[in-house]
């Protein structure tokens, strides 16, 4: 269920959306002779499980007669009850591995009471990017969750001495699970918002104006408005995270029928998010391979233009840091969007890495 990327995972499911990121700091004291860091397999089974409960809890909703049905619509959904079931199958899945851990954030799509009412169930543990863009802004941005600069807020194993397995900085006297720690959010959303989830390596490198940029230069050339584009949103094979698919016109034909009209709509939309997933992405790394170090006095890397900051940079300096540039990272995202009609609300789903 879950899709893997290096250190990162995430899943896509009709309704819900998730991404991890594999803390890389426990590579550098346990490889293992496959070669597979303990976080990436910590990350990709939380993103499993996560899905996995998704799907039970769908399963059950089948189920419930039809006044046990509007009472759990009246209660919501419950994101950090599915998030924390999920973490505590991942700990019995991963207790040989013992080290790993990952950041995660989590959101599930619920319709409200009010009619045509929609909302995002968001659950967040550490650095993730969730991101809302409705027509050109931004009307929801997550906030990163750290221990201390560079030490994100993390799910991990449950330490069997604070001293040998717990990550650095964080406190403890508090077992990490979501149900102690994770901030939770719920995002009133439209028909056609556009959603965002990325691990840090998008937005350690990419200030959210950035991001923004590239939504609406896409979504103007693929959904309408302006029929110029950028470069990197070009609608080329070579651009698109999905090359077998083909790019549908941006206009549609005379003398379709409303379903042929539907089809091409979403196929649109499909071919957008992951085109504009791989704009993104390559955008983040361009900006990774350009940064320069300062480390014991020699300036290692590319040097970059006087004034040039990065969000990862900024943050470094605010912490004395001394750090010009990109962070390497690598870096996955799912963008999704909502279909417009209530009866059918789903999300459109792609994805890009590099």
């Amino acid at each position: 269920m879950a899709v893997q990327v290096g250190e990162d995972a995430y899943f896509v499911r009709p309704d819900s959306v998730g991404v991890a990121d594999g803390v890389g700091g426990w590579a550098k004291r346990c490889i293992p002779a496959d070669g597979t860091s303990p976080s990436a397999l910590f990350a990709r089974r939380l993103m499993h499980y996560t899905a996995q409960q998704l799907e039970l809890d769908a399963q059950q909703d089948e189920e419930l007669d039809l006044q046990a049905h509007l009472e759990e619509l009246e209660e919501g959904i419950d994101v950090l009850s599915i998030m924390e079931r999920a973490y505590e199958s991942t700990v019995k899945a991963h207790a040989p591995e013992r080290d790993g851990s990952s950041t995660a954030l989590v959101a599930v799509l619920e319709a409200e009471e009010e009619e045509e009412a929609l909302s995002l169930k968001v659950a967040q543990v550490g650095d993730c990017m969730g991101m809302v863009v409705r027509g050109e802004e931004i009307v929801w941005r997550s906030e990163e969750m750290w221990w201390a600069w560079n030490t994100p807020v993390q799910l991990g194993m449950p330490p069997s001495s604070p001293s040998s397995t717990s990550p650095k900085n964080e406190p403890q006297e508090v077992r990490i699970t979501p149900r102690t720690l994770a901030r939770l959010d719920s995002v009133p959303v439209r028909a056609d918002d556009i959603l965002i989830l990325a691990s840090d390596g998008l937005s350690d490198n990419l200030w959210d104006e950035d991001v923004l940029d590239e939504v609406v230069r896409c979504r103007r050339s693929f959904l309408g408005g302006s029929t110029s584009s950028s470069p990197s949103c070009s609608t080329s094979p070579s651009s698109t995270s999905s090359p077998n698919l083909p790019t549908p016109p941006t206009t549609t034909p005379k003398h379709t029928t409303p379903t042929i009209q539907t089809h091409m709509h979403d196929l649109r939309r499909k071919t957008l998010a992951g085109t504009l997933s791989e704009a993104l992405c390559s955008r983040a790394r361009r900006v990774s391979d350009s940064r320069t170090r300062l480390f014991n006095g020699v300036v290692w890397g590319r040097e970059l233009k006087e004034g040039d900051q990065t969000p990862f940079a900024v943050r470094a300096k605010e912490a004395g840091k001394v750090w010009r540039g990109g962070k390497r990272d690598g870096e996955i995202f799912a963008l999704l969007f909502l279909s417009g009609a209530h009866d059918s609300c789903r999300y459109f789903g792609g994805g890009g890495h590099c």
